[in-house]
């Protein structure tokens, strides 16, 4: 096992054991706190750690997934009682538990979902919907506000509906209360105003730029893969000359000595993104041109 991929995870749980939540909704900021002390991760055995190892270049949720869940299963506050359980009922699947624990410090069952996100704020203008809407993330693929209403319409309910169905295992206690982790990073253009009604006030928070703004701008810093998307800082090596976008960056404009996370996009990527919310939220509007 190398000595710089077990530094690397660990640094990973220690951001993830400090990382605020994205979300305001009282049942979407849960964060084990207290239960997650500066030792645990050194509790985690070695092949807990060559196992996060090998995830770490793959899906970046699933990682986010195992190292919440090698979290928690080492902490003496929790024991883990089922982990990505999938519930059926009438024959047909009605969804996947992605936690349940039993929480010593509550005395309850607690049922979590997990979830890491990275979403840029599209700039506003005076026909846009609401302003939840206008966060998307860099693939274009998913936005804030609907998978929000999705965890707290869907996935939180989930036992709700396993009992509804009388489709709750019989190997599984009930869940006292449903809660979700949700934690990630957001972004949105410098200078432009920040306030989300859905968005916590204290999430972590980057800037975006296109190629051709971040080209015209003498930057200190450097790329950073996926897999180091959740580290708030890293180790300084060259930037490659070319990096697939949308992409991060680590680092600050010149004179400016307080390094950070930004999102780079292709020049193009403004105009499709806000044909695909429009297209989502507004489909009676018509989209705009690419170049």
């Amino acid at each position: 096992m190398n000595e710089n991929d077990v530094e690397r995870i660990r640094r990973d749980l220690d951001w993830l054991m400090t990382a605020p939540s994205l979300l305001s909704s009282p049942t979407l900021r849960w964060h084990p706190g207290q239960a997650c002390t500066p030792a645990l991760p050194e509790r985690i055995p070695a092949e807990r750690l060559d196992t996060l190892i090998a995830l770490r270049h793959g899906r970046l949720g699933a990682y986010f997934e195992a190292l919440a869940t090698a979290l928690l299963e080492h902490s003496p506050d929790f024991t883990l009682l089922a982990r990505n359980r999938v519930i059926h009922g009438d024959g047909r699947t009605l969804g996947e538990l992605d936690l349940l624990l039993r929480d010593h410090r509550a005395n309850r069952i607690l049922h979590l979902e997990l979830a890491l996100k990275f979403y840029l704020k599209l700039e506003p203008e005076e026909t846009d919907p609401e302003p939840d809407h206008l966060w998307i993330g860099p693939g274009q693929r998913d936005f804030l506000a609907i998978k929000h209403d999705r965890m707290l319409d869907h996935q939180l309910r989930l036992p709700d509906l396993a009992r509804r169905h009388n489709a709750w295992p019989a190997d599984l206690p009930r869940p006292d209360r449903s809660e979700a982790w949700v934690t990630g990073r957001l972004f949105h253009r410098e200078r432009a105003a920040f306030k989300t009604p859905i968005v916590a006030a204290d999430a972590s928070i980057g800037h975006w730029l296109t190629l051709s703004e971040f080209n015209a701008r003498e930057f200190d810093g450097h790329w950073i893969s996926k897999a180091d998307w959740l580290s708030p800082e890293l180790d300084r090596t060259p930037a490659p000359i070319k990096h697939p976008l949308p992409g991060q960056f680590l680092g600050a404009p010149a004179g400016d000595d307080r390094p950070r996370h930004w999102f780079i996009v292709p020049d193009d990527w403004p105009v499709s993104a806000r044909n695909r919310m429009l297209a989502r939220f507004q489909p009676s509007v018509e989209i705009q041109p690419g170049d």
